[in-house]
């Protein structure tokens, strides 16, 4: 008898360490997290890096070259990811699926003063909620009924309605004229924003367009802009020192014959 008991307990002694590796396999299986680390103390005076305040000082404008579509970015290079975003579905076959490069051409650059990253950000926050308004809202009575006119009976109708919305060319041009001129709440291309009598100030703003004739979508231009033809070359590479190339790319000196 206490043979057998002393045998039933060394079986379940033994399979202590099994039943603890399992129950740990089986807590990682079921997706339990492991607690986060202690976060390090932030040492005092320092409040993590400084935010780059050259960062938006220049909004490049690209146009399909088919579609009219525009798109605004920060950045020289179009991201699809973030391109994809601005265009909007207004129909079967109406919005590409990626973002080919042979569509796309430079429409024009906007460049603020160097510091003025923030008058920036908020201007092209102001010029896609102003192109948000021309997709939804379609003008006066006439205007909407003419709209609805290009909406056919038949299955597929709306195909030419969405064409015509994706054409946000002259729209955009005339976005801009207005946003730079101080339209939208809360636009930061005031620099002092008007009061009684005080009609205020605005930032100064340089476009480079690729094609002269595009200014004239708009209607006017407020006195702080300055036109320019021709788009800015971007600025070269930095140049990496020959101490920190590689030893295959160093230069070599040429020895004496």
């Amino acid at each position: 008898m206490n043979s057998t008991t002393s045998f039933s307990i060394g079986r379940l002694l033994a399979g202590l360490p099994r039943i603890s590796v399992r129950e740990a396999h089986t807590r990682a299986r079921m997706g339990r997290k492991k607690p986060d680390p202690i976060p390090k103390p932030v040492p005092k005076g320092r409040k993590g890096p400084k935010p780059d305040v050259s960062f938006a000082e220049k909004i490049y404008l690209f146009n399909h070259t088919e579609a009219n579509h525009v798109i605004y970015s920060h950045t020289t290079p179009l991201k699809a990811n973030k391109a994809l975003r601005q265009i909007p579905f207004n129909g079967k076959k109406l919005r590409p699926a990626t973002i080919r490069k042979d569509y796309w051409r430079p429409m024009a650059v906007i460049e603020f003063a160097q510091g003025q990253g923030e008058v920036g950000r908020s201007v092209l926050q102001k010029l896609r909620e102003f192109r948000r308004r021309h997709e939804l809202e379609w003008g006066d009575k006439a205007t909407i009924d003419e709209m609805r006119k290009l909406i056919k009976p038949w299955r597929g109708g709306g195909h030419e309605l969405g064409k015509v919305l994706n054409d946000q060319k002259a729209n955009s041009v005339a976005d801009i004229a207005a946003v730079l001129g101080g339209a939208g709440k809360g636009n930061r291309i005031w620099a002092k924003p008007p009061q009684d009598e005080d009609p205020g100030e605005l930032h100064q703003a340089t476009i480079y367009w690729a094609d002269e004739l595009d200014q004239a979508y708009a209607q006017w231009w407020p006195q702080n802009v300055n036109h320019m033809l021709g788009l800015p070359t971007p600025p070269p590479p930095p140049e990496t020192p020959a101490e920190n190339m590689p030893e295959a790319q160093q230069p070599t000196e040429a020895t004496p014959a």
